[in-house]
């Protein structure tokens, strides 16, 4: 096993951001485009505007739209008249599902996702940083404090960005299987409007590894008589949208080589930030990797039963994710406390 060390990766995951690890992955940390003079709209659950993600100055950037522009657009909407304008950050914000003009998220599970998203794409805090840090966004919250999304809540959205006319629209969100075609949904034609008139869609590939996936007591694996290998949500399965359904993390992130294959892994932090030891803490020497599987009980017992003795020259490869034979998660803190129970320690574990 040999160890790849990038020098000026690490000095990029030691800079004062607390996401420097996606902004490696998608490298616009190499980019000398700040989003000036563009808008994107979140399409999602809302956005805690106040956040400390896009609490950064916006003084000097190119703002496209103004207060006075919102407060003409704003006349000329379908749906959401009385949006507000919050700050030359976020020029507008509505809440399509309550129909009112707060767009903050709820108290819900997962009502965080649009602040998440929208981080991701444009925050500009001193500790956070998104993609274009300096592009404004427009905060269209589809999402109910109760209960879930509606389709007119989202179209009604798309319709008033008709208006508003961002660079960018994000959406993440999906139903699942979804289909390719114009008889699929009322969205293709919505979207291919949209896109006729210059703007980005861009929407979410899912999380379904396969037709499988949430399927109850079936493991996330496809029926033997219905073996559909992967599945990529609407809208993100209609023409005009773009969608992105996977990124090598392999070559942006500390790897080691295992024969022919790279296993990237991620530099562990504690929770408030700090570095803590890895893979690269190492002492260098030669080291045995032996595979464990999903890290269950059960594996454990088997690689144990293998390897008898010492394990202090072991690197343990574990799966990411899984289930143990009871059906419960095989979480990474799981899968630490496990091999820290082990008579003999290995040295090391990187989920691959």
């Amino acid at each position: 096993m040999t160890q790849t060390v990038d020098d000026s990766l690490f000095e990029v995951l030691d800079s004062g951001y607390k996401n420097v690890s996606s902004l490696e992955m998608t490298r616009v940390n190499h980019s000398s485009f700040l989003g000036d003079g563009q808008v994107i709209e979140i399409i999602d659950t809302g956005v805690e505007s106040s956040h400390r993600a896009f609490s950064g100055s916006m003084d000097g950037v190119n703002a496209r739209l103004s207060e006075q522009d919102i407060a003409r657009l704003a006349a000329m909407l379908p749906h959401g008249k009385t949006g507000l304008y919050v700050s030359k950050k976020v020029p507008f914000a509505f809440d399509y599902a309550d129909n009112d003009p707060d767009a903050s998220p709820g108290k819900t599970l997962n009502s965080g996702h649009g602040t998440h998203v929208a981080g991701i794409a444009a925050a500009n805090g001193t500790d956070l940083r998104g993609a274009a840090p300096n592009a404004q966004i427009i905060v269209a919250k589809v999402s109910p404090d109760d209960g879930a999304i509606a389709d007119s809540a989202v179209l009604a959205a798309l319709d008033d960005a008709m208006v508003l006319k961002p660079d960018i629209i994000n959406m993440s969100l999906a139903k699942y299987a979804g289909m390719s075609s114009e008889a699929g949904s009322v969205y293709d034609g919505v979207l291919k409007a949209l896109t006729d008139a210059g703007i980005t869609v861009n929407a979410c590939a899912g999380n379904d590894a396969s037709s499988g996936t949430n399927l109850w007591g079936n493991k996330s694996v496809p029926f033997a008589d219905d073996p559909d290998s992967g599945t990529v949500t609407e809208p993100g399965s209609f023409k005009p949208s773009l969608t992105v359904a996977s990124v090598d993390n392999v070559g942006t992130l500390p790897y080691v080589s295992f024969g022919q294959r790279a296993i990237s892994y991620k530099r562990p932090r504690t929770p408030f930030g700090q570095a803590k030891l890895d893979l690269r803490s190492l002492p260098e020497g030669d080291y045995r990797v032996l595979y464990a599987a999903a890290g269950d009980p059960t594996a454990l017992e088997r690689l144990v039963a293998e390897y008898p003795g010492d394990l202090s020259d072991a690197i343990i490869l574990e799966d990411r994710g899984g289930m143990d034979d009871a059906g419960q998660e095989m979480t990474e803190e799981r899968k630490i406390t496990l091999l820290e129970g082990l008579s003999s320690r290995p040295r090391g574990s990187p989920h691959r």
